[in-house]
């Protein structure tokens, strides 16, 4: 293959006329031997231009991510010929040595690729490669070097100890050649130097991330490893950084640089660098060496670079996050806390403070882009490294463990918030506000600031609700969400807290402010509903129309939470505007789906949450049937848009919405979606089947004689079920709910579908004779059989005389009843072991002319199997039972942290707690029955013989062994014979449970008339004596 005609078409490609013409020409020549070759030559040619080295490397990227390895999912898929992998295996480490930044992060992409597929066992000379390049003291190979050794680490990243020999073999060499250029470099604080000392920092962070390997990280090796972070973390940031704007002096390589290093220590202290955390008991001889010897110098210099930031010398944020996670870590252990101690009301004053109030930033935002400033402030993907909430747990640590911080802090709060308004900075009143609300639980756990806290409130937080500061109503606000747990003695102050929040709400010009007053108020409803109604409850249709247009104008899905709150609290004053809502979330969600970027994660997840309060007006609006039918026809029209224009990242909340609809009733609107439903599946949706399984169960059972009443309902069921069942391997949980589907079916329509039983038996043997690897589904495809049993005894059998598999031919009846009395003990919780139970008795109830002799010849085993499945029941309604008595949560009781002394260590509870069951397990040799297996995840789909006052099976049972012991006492000996004493005695037992569920059946059935009725006696009118 020539390599000019591959240059010539990728130059083509830039042309937007001649695109797509080149796309298959290029994607034609995929499968040619030597395509990738030229692919790869084409990226290292010295001469040829830039951009067709680009769009060369990202053909190549794209084809060995696909094709490199074949894929399960696709049948006979394409691999990359054999001698083109080896020339890029041969190849694509000198390649990536020599290539710029632009090429090398899709070769790095490449090369992880064949890291996953191939190391160890067909590359197993790649590491030898990297030793010796690394080894030379050609610098410029060492950073291309390194980016193929990140790749391999990426690999184990998230392995188990005991799956990373392979890379351990490795880092033997490459980490202490690592080290030594580090140390060699370590001086040097040019781009190219500091650069590479950067990415041995990520690959050393990569390698202890989860696991720290003790055999490759010594306390003989190790100390020279510290002696290269904290040269790293103590030497200055060359001073033209400071020429830089603030985004390119952070993102700079020496900042970068010092990040990672503060990466690793943080990593170390924290997960295995202190003995009386450390979670594995492994950890805990290097915890005590490093505890004894790095954590205390460590802390010096994080000490050293907060007193630099004190003083206004710039440090990068994500540096600044990193030395306070560190100082966070030191507030547990003694020895480091002993340094910090003295510093920690400076820390507060001078850099806590200004970090946690309102700034320039904040300013701006607030005021260009409010609807950003409350999306930043509500980014859940942005917490992690958010450095107000790092000092926030800094706070509440050094509070929470160490005697004298709180009382410290909160006088330093105190005296911000009684300076005199017109001498008091605002945005320290911010910061001051912050920090108290911070520290809400534990003040609220302390009973002398719990007396003193509505005081404060009262004082100093109602005030600033009416600031002038935008920023600080919106503070006074958060704070009262902080605190929303307690309860005001005065009751007025309740009602002054609630029109405070209302004003907030609906006439603040303000929109943050709008927000932290409608989730104040969500939570205050959550935990004071009692205490706020009265006060709400005049409000509450303004509340919500304000609700939902702040909700537009914002788009945040905390707002949704707050909806559903209020909707669910107050359903009854909802009735009148539940339409108008509806209609406003709806066009909230549309303008959300119709936007460009529909595919970004904070705009799918708010449509999920508009979604949620759309379906929590359904739920409280099911007893209104005549505002139902209204909601409904807005919601179809949403429904039936998502599933014609394919919206997978919704389908799960749009079904749960269909299944909400349908829960109580099924309207001509909801009909006609079922068949929305059928064509989503077979165009695109098949794999949202579980999704659609609840719906299916829905229509099915809650009004079964409109489902019967309309052939091709049946039809569609069926036909979902079969393409499921019938799909190729890989698909197990699936043949379980579609097996589901066949059987409830069959249940909730006794004799009205037996025309299907030859298809729904049929394709049910059919998956079972093919390979499963789930119990489940198998149990599931052959409780089909037995439900149709159950329903038509004799047609089934008729059936599996008859019926012909592809695998088996007729009869198929000994085949079936030797499986599922083998599998019997497989099938869990109280449907299925009823199921099995009424099968079972239908089977020996038949008369001795209908009974095949293939039913006869296991008759050793029945009564056996039905014991067994009895015992199943028994465990299966105790712990039901139990699982209802405990279902009343019961309230935590509010405990006060103990603090420690200065000289103390923080001991963990689950250390203390895996260590005590670690030599506890030796003394526990017993087996016990796991309660959670009673209980599958299928029981939620009921039936009409789940109700209560169904068939019983018990009494089923024992009616069936009186009218055989009668009518045939030959099989009834037959079938009792096998039982020994012990068995026998449980029979006994569940004859008499049967006598006492009757008995209790009839009880509820006279209850639910309305008790016993007496007729009114005969009185005589006189009465005659002797």
């Amino acid at each position: 293959m020539d390599p000019n005609n591959i240059v010539e078409l990728l130059s083509k490609s830039f042309d937007p006329q001649a695109h797509e013409a080149v796309e298959r020409e290029l994607h034609a020549l995929e499968q040619t031997p030597g395509y990738p070759i030229c692919l790869m030559q084409i990226v290292c040619h010295p001469e040829i231009q830039m951009p067709i080295k680009q769009a060369a490397v990202i053909y190549l990227k794209n084809m060995v991510m696909r094709y490199w390895e074949s894929r399960s999912d696709i049948k006979d898929s394409f691999v990359i010929h054999d001698q083109d992998k080896d020339f890029i295996r041969n190849n694509i480490i000198e390649v990536i040595i020599s290539s710029p930044d632009l090429l090398r992060v899709q070769l790095n992409e490449i090369i992880f690729t064949m890291f996953k597929w191939d190391y160890p066992e067909r590359w197993s000379n790649v590491a030898e490669k990297l030793v010796a390049y690394f080894s030379s003291n050609e610098q410029n190979m060492w950073l291309g070097c390194l980016h193929c050794v990140h790749q391999l680490v990426k690999k184990y990243a998230y392995k188990k100890p005991e799956e990373r020999g392979a890379l351990n073999i490795a880092l033997v060499r490459l980490l202490p050649l690592m080290r030594e250029r580090c140390l060699l470099l370590i001086n040097d604080e040019s781009l190219p130097s500091v650069t590479l000392q950067t990415m041995v920092m990520k690959i050393f962070h990569r390698i202890i991330e989860t696991w720290l390997p003790l055999q490759l990280i010594t306390e003989r090796n190790f100390p020279a490893w510290m002696e290269v972070f904290q040269i790293i973390l103590n030497r200055d940031v060359p001073q033209m950084t400071l020429e830089l704007d603030e985004c390119d002096r952070s993102n700079s390589i020496w900042w970068k640089c010092k990040k990672w290093c503060m990466k690793i220590v943080v990593r170390i202290y924290e997960r295995y660098g202190q003995v009386s955390l450390v979670q594995d008991d492994e950890y805990s001889g290097f915890a005590k060496f490093f505890s004894n010897n790095f954590a205390v110098p460590i802390v010096k210099i994080v000490l050293i670079w907060l007193n630099k930031c004190r003083h206004n010398v710039y440090v990068s944020k994500p540096v600044l996050q990193q030395l306070l996670m560190y100082l966070n870590y030191s507030v547990s252990h003694a020895k480091a806390w002993k340094v910090v101690k003295p510093h920690f009301q400076d820390i507060i004053r001078d850099i806590a403070l200004p970090i946690l109030s309102h700034n320039a930033d904040d300013d701006g935002l607030w005021v260009e882009d409010p609807q950003e400033y409350i999306r930043s402030k509500y980014d859940v993907f942005e917490d992690s490294f958010s450095v107000a909430n790092t000092v926030a747990s800094m706070l509440t640590a050094a509070c929470g463990k160490r005697g004298g911080v709180l009382d410290g802090l909160m006088a330093f709060c105190y005296n911000i918030l009684v300076t005199p308004a017109d001498q008091r900075d605002p945005k320290k009143t911010d910061g001051a506000l912050h920090m108290i609300g911070c520290l809400a639980e534990i003040l609220m756990k302390k009973p002398n600031y719990k007396l003193q806290l509505e005081d404060m409130i009262v004082q100093h937080v109602f005030p600033e609700i009416q600031s002038g500061f935008g920023y600080l109503r919106a503070r006074a606000c958060w704070l009262l969400k902080e605190v929303s747990e307690l309860k005001f003695r005065n009751k007025s102050n309740v009602s002054c807290e609630i029109e405070l929040l209302l004003k907030c709400l609906t006439v603040d010009p303000d929109l943050p402010v709008k927000v932290e007053a409608a989730i104040a108020l969500q939570h205050l409803i959550r935990f004071q509903e009692s205490t706020v109604i009265p006060f709400l409850e005049p409000h509450i249709k303004v509340v919500i129309v304000e609700l939902v247009k702040v909700l537009q104008e914002t788009e945040i899905e905390e707002l949704s939470g707050v909806i559903e709150s209020v909707i669910s609290t107050f359903s009854s004053q909802v009735i009148g505007v539940a339409v108008e809502i509806t209609e406003n979330l709806v066009g909230t969600l549309m303008h959300l789906v119709q936007s460009e970027d529909i595919e970004n994660s904070s705009r799918a997840l708010m449509a999920m949450s508009v979604i949620s309060a759309i379906e929590t007006i359904v739920e409280v609006m099911e007893e209104h049937p005549e505002i139902m039918m209204e909601i409904e026809k807005i919601i179809t029209k949403v429904v039936v848009y998502f599933m014609e224009n394919s919206l997978f990242e919704l389908y799960e909340e749009v079904l749960s919405l269909v299944f909400s609809c349908t829960r109580e009733r099924i309207s001509p609107n909801m009909w006609n979606i079922y068949f929305v439903i059928y064509e989503a599946f077979k165009r695109d949706a098949f794999d949202y089947f579980t999704d659609i399984v609840p719906c299916l169960h829905n229509y099915v059972t809650v009004d079964t004689e409109a489902f019967l009443s309309e052939p091709r309902r049946l039809e569609v069921l069926f036909d979902i079920c079969k393409t499921v069942l019938e799909v190729d391997q890989g698909y197990e949980e699936m043949y379980t709910y579609a097996a589901k589907l066949l059987e409830l079916t069959i249940l909730q329509c006794p004799g009205r579908i037996d025309n299907y039983f030859p298809h729904f038996i049929q394709i049910s043997l059919e998956r079972v004779s093919k390979r499963l690897k789930l119990t489940e589904s198998r149990t599931m495809c052959l409780q089909v059989v037995v439900a149709c049993m159950y329903s038509n005894i004799e047609l089934t059998l008729q059936i599996l005389e008859t019926l012909k598999l592809s695998s088996a031919n007729p009869p198929l009846t000994q085949g079936f009843m030797k499986q599922w009395i083998y599998d019997m003990d497989s099938f869990l919780g109280l449907h299925d072991r009823k199921v099995c139970v009424l099968g079972l008795s239908a089977i020996l109830n038949l008369p001795r002319e209908k009974r095949p002799a293939a039913i006869t010849f296991f008759n050793s085993q029945y009564m056996r199997s039905l014991i067994m499945l009895f015992q199943g029941l028994e465990r299966a309604y105790a712990s039901r039972a139990a699982d209802d008595s405990d279902s009343e949560e019961e309230g935590d009781e509010d405990s006060e942290q103990e603090e420690l002394a200065s000289d103390e260590d923080e001991y963990d509870e689950r250390t203390i707690s895996n260590l005590a069951k670690k030599a506890g397990a030796s003394l526990s040799s017993y087996d016990d029955v796991d309660e959670a297996t009673e209980e599958t995840q299928l029981e939620a789909y009921t039936t009409i013989i789940d109700k209560e006052d169904s068939v019983d099976e018990y009494w089923a049972f024992k009616e069936l062994l009186s009218n055989l012991s009668t009518t045939e006492p030959e099989w009834y000996e037959s079938l009792m014979r096998p039982l020994n004493p012990t068995q026998q005695k449980y029979l006994e037992s569940i004859l008499v449970l049967a006598e006492q569920r009757k008995a209790a059946q009839v009880s509820r059935q006279i209850k639910e008339q309305g008790g016993y009725s007496f007729g009114a006696p005969s009185i005589p009118m006189e009465f005659r004596f002797g």
